[in-house]
């Protein structure tokens, strides 16, 4: 994200941003930095291959969860992302990621891979493995659900090697990502979503329409409502990410989006809630060229951009955005949730910017 600040703050000579598996390996063969064809980039991921060998460092570690990288790139231009991988969709094939957690898995019964275990679908209704010890299996894309047929596939074979006795898939994708083309909730995502119970992370960013069009978000509300309406069909739970402020935000939008959140979290009852007082600005995205340009900021580093809360935003804007966030942490798990739905329903925000908490 920062090519410039690496050069200047570590005294490297070169610096490789973005994919790199094909352009490092040709450097450090001795390949002329002039001859390293940018083009090649798209079937990067294709070649890159797991070097499971390089386990032998970490022997007695215990990991959180196996993590595989199953694409790059999106076509969303949210204000608040760097689009480091750019808006070209590149896709590792759904054969390929199956087949680095057979590699995975195997290293597991052999007691080369130690995982953690949790009971990660107790909240998943008639499910077989509620009360099953499994581990997190996330794949990771800016969006899994951007090639349809790839998902399918990759869903199909994680059936087929009966992977669900021991794992949870993790996938993080946008609401539009999830419908068909009548803005339906797809049929065939929705069968294996109630035949698998992946964890779904959904990036919604906020409930509240003018927010989603200002921070040019690919989906509207009304979407985002389609696809939590389906999801709670499936009966599973499922994760929201949630954030609640920019460098634009007033007192009255705050609250509005909070009783909109509050609105449909009660309707959706298996909606987990992850929760940010704010968007903060990462460097190179277009939320910090419009600090500089309209609010005249200049940050002396990089890292000056990633500070909740520098002094651009009025005091009672920011507690307010802070105590809603610090009151809905909890709201990100279900046996809590509800009581700080509870509570957050009991805040009054009247016409005059103030608020208390009965």
């Amino acid at each position: 994200l920062h090519p410039d600040e690496v050069l200047r703050d570590t005294g490297a000579d070169y610096v490789f941003a973005g994919d790199a598996e094909i352009t490092f390996g040709e450097f450090i063969a001795g390949k002329s930095i002039g001859k390293i064809i940018a083009g090649k980039l798209l079937a990067v991921l294709e070649e890159n291959v797991l070097n499971w060998d390089l386990l032998k460092r970490f022997e007695g570690i215990l990991f959180d969860s196996l993590y595989f990288t199953g694409g790059r790139g999106c076509p969303g231009i949210c204000t608040f992302c760097t689009r480091l991988h750019g808006s070209a969709v590149r896709i590792k094939p759904a054969k390929q990621i199956i087949q680095e957690i057979r590699d995975a898995d195997r290293l597991t019964a052999e007691g080369k891979l130690t995982l953690t275990k949790w009971q990660l679908y107790k909240n998943c209704g008639n499910s077989k493995l509620q009360n099953r010890l499994v581990s997190w299996c996330s794949v990771f894309d800016e969006d899994f659900f951007l090639d349809r047929k790839r998902a399918v596939m990759f869903l199909q074979l994680f059936e087929f090697f009966r992977f669900q006795e021991r794992y949870r898939l993790n996938f993080q994708t946008n609401p539009c990502s999830l419908l068909d083309k009548s803005g339906k909730f797809d049929g065939e995502l929705f069968y294996w979503f109630k035949r698998l119970k992946p964890m779904i992370q959904i990036g919604a960013e906020t409930f509240h329409p003018q927010l989603l069009k200002r921070w040019k978000k690919r989906h509207n509300a009304e979407q985002l409502e389609t696809v939590l309406d389906a999801l709670d069909k499936t009966d599973m739970d499922y994760n929201v990410f949630y954030i609640w402020t920019d460098y634009h935000s007033t007192f009255a939008e705050i609250t509005e989006s909070a009783e909109l959140l509050i609105a449909s979290a009660q309707k959706h009852r298996q909606m987990r809630i992850a929760s940010t007082p704010f968007m903060i600005p990462l460097y190179g995205t277009e939320i910090q060229r419009d600090l500089e340009k309209i609010r005249n900021y200049r940050g002396k580093h990089w890292t000056d951009y990633e500070v909740a809360h520098p002094e651009l935003l009025p005091k009672e804007v920011a507690e307010l955005a802070e105590m809603l966030d610090e009151m809905f942490q909890d709201a990100f798990y279900l046996e809590k949730r509800q009581e700080v739905l509870k509570t957050a329903e009991k805040i009054i925000f009247d016409k005059n910017g103030k608020f208390y908490a009965d």
